[in-house]
């Protein structure tokens, strides 16, 4: 099953390194908010761009972190977190 691409709502992006710089960060941690609350358990991909000719996405099942009331709406915001993978652009 495809996962869902999230292109808006992006709130903070963490590149998390393990300190040997041999490939440099190894894990991201995105948050995001969304109008719509996600099924349970839907995978989601999130593009973090281009790096040495390698397009960089984090992909995996979010988890809720908060249910908000903004004006006459209501947020959810996920955290992501995970290793990152590449493919050759």
């Amino acid at each position: 099953m495809a996962a869902l691409t999230i292109r808006k709502g992006l709130r903070k992006l963490e590149f998390i390194s393990f300190g040997d710089d041999s490939e440099g960060a190894a894990e991201a941690r995105v948050e995001f908010a969304r109008e719509s609350p996600l099924p349970e358990g839907e995978r989601v991909q999130i593009s973090l761009g281009m790096r040495e000719g390698k397009l960089r996405s984090l992909v995996g099942v979010p988890f809720l972190i908060e249910q908000a009331a903004i004006a006459s709406r209501t947020e959810y915001r996920y955290r992501l977190h995970g290793q990152i993978t590449e493919r050759s652009a």
